[in-house]
C-alpha cells in the first residue's frame, strides 16, 4: 500500500455554481491529493507557499510553487488510529505545530523533516491548533476536549499560560475552536456548550457570548478590518467587531445562508470576500462589508469541514481521503 498522498486530476465531476450578485466568480475543479487515511485537518502557510494535511498518524506538507509536489511526510509512531485533529505554520513557516487525539502538540521543523519537540499537558484530544503570525511572538496555542486552552512558548517549549473552561453540570467542556488575535494580545475561543470566549494573553476573560445555540467549530479575523467570524453547528455565521479586542467585542452581524451546521470559515486575505463550508454540502461566499451572498457552490457529495483559500486556489476538506483542489477568483464588478 502506498502511505504517500498521490495527485490525481479531478476528471468528470461537475459542481454548480449560484451566482446572484454582480460579482465574478470564476470557479473550477483542478486536482485532488489522494491520501491514505481520511483528511482531518489543512492549513496553508501565511505567504501561501506551502499547504499542510493531517490524518491517521501523519502530515503531510506540499510544495504550492511546484504544482503540489510533496515537500515533508511527518510520521507519528502509534499502534493504533490516531489522528492529528489540527495544524498550524509558524509565522515564517520554517515549522509546523500538529495536534492530535493523544493529546500531544508536536513541533515539526519544515527544512530538516524531523520533531523537535513535543508538548505534553493536555488530557484530551487537541482539537483546535492557532500560532503567531508574528516573529517577536514565538507563541502556539492548543485547545482540548479537556476544557483547556494552552499558549506555549515555541522557542523554550514553556507552556505560559493555561486557560480553563468552567465544568458543565454534566460532564466536562471541551474547547472545539481558538484562534490566536494581532499581536497574541488576546485568544478567542468556542467550548462544547455553544459558548463564545475572548480572553487576555495572560489568561483574563474578557468577554464571553452565548448567542449560538450550538458549538463553534470555525473562527477567521479579517486581515484587513479585525472582524471575527465564527461558524456554528446551529447553521450560522456570526460577525463580531474585534478591531478593539480584548477590551470591547461588539456584535457586527449574522448570516444564515447555510441550511445545515456550518463546520468552517475563512476571510480572504484582501478582506473582502467570506468563505464558509457546511454539512449541506455547498460553500458560500459572501461579501464581508455588505454581508450579502455572493456565490453558492453545491454539487459537492459529502459534508465541507474545512476550506482553506490562497493565491485563487480553494483547497476544500470533504470527510474523505482528498484534499480538493479548485481554482477560485471572486472580483467586484467594474464601475
Amino acid at each position: 500500500m502506498d502511505l504517500n498522498p498521490s495527485l490525481n486530476f479531478a476528471e468528470g465531476k461537475q459542481y454548480n455554481l449560484s451566482s446572484p450578485g454582480p460579482e465574478t466568480v470564476v470557479f473550477k475543479s483542478l486536482f485532488n491529493i489522494e491520501h491514505p487515511s481520511v483528511v482531518g485537518c489543512a492549513r496553508f502557510s501565511s505567504d501561501g507557499s506551502l499547504f499542510a494535511t493531517g490524518g491517521d498518524r501523519s502530515a503531510f506538507i506540499f510544495d504550492v510553487d511546484n504544482f503540489y509536489l510533496l515537500k515533508a511526510k511527518f510520521a507519528i509512531h502509534h499502534e493504533n488510529d490516531m489522528f492529528v485533529r489540527a495544524l498550524a505554520f509558524s509565522h515564517d513557516a520554517s515549522l509546523l505545530f500538529t495536534g492530535s487525539e493523544d493529546g500531544m502538540l508536536r513541533v515539526w521543523c519544515v527544512r530538516r523533516k524531523i520533531m523537535l519537540h513535543t508538548f505534553v499537558g493536555h488530557t484530551g484530544d487537541i482539537t483546535a491548533v492557532d500560532a503567531s503570525r508574528q516573529q517577536k511572538d514565538p507563541l502556539v496555542a492548543s485547545g482540548s476536549s479537556d476544557g483547556c486552552v494552552r499558549l506555549w512558548d515555541f522557542d523554550t517549549g514553556k507552556c505560559v499560560t493555561t486557560i480553563t473552561l468552567r465544568e458543565h453540570a454534566r460532564d466536562q467542556v471541551g474547547v472545539t475552536s481558538l484562534l490566536l488575535g494581532p499581536e497574541c494580545a488576546w485568544v478567542a475561543m468556542g467550548d462544547s456548550y455553544a459558548n463564545f470566549y475572548v480572553y487576555t494573553r495572560s489568561g483574563e476573560q474578557v468577554f464571553m457570548n452565548q448567542s449560538h445555540t450550538k458549538p463553534v467549530y470555525g473562527m477567521s479575523l479579517s486581515p484587513t478590518t479585525s472582524h471575527l467570524v465564527c461558524a456554528s453547528l446551529d447553521t450560522s455565521l456570526s460577525l463580531w467587531d474585534a478591531s478593539r479586542a480584548p477590551t470591547t467585542i461588539t456584535p457586527a452581524g449574522r448570516l444564515e445562508s447555510h441550511v445545515g451546521m456550518v463546520f468552517s470559515c475563512l476571510v480572504s486575505d484582501d478582506g473582502q470576500w467570506l468563505l464558509s463550508g457546511s454539512a449541506d454540502q455547498t460553500i458560500c461566499i459572501h461579501n464581508m462589508h455588505t454581508h450579502a451572498l455572493v456565490s453558492t457552490i453545491s454539487g459537492i457529495d459529502n459534508a465541507v469541514i474545512a476550506i482553506q483559500w490562497r493565491r485563487g486556489h480553494l483547497i476544500a476538506l470533504f470527510s474523505d481521503n482528498a484534499a480538493h483542489i479548485f481554482q477560485l477568483e471572486v472580483s467586484l464588478p467594474s464601475l
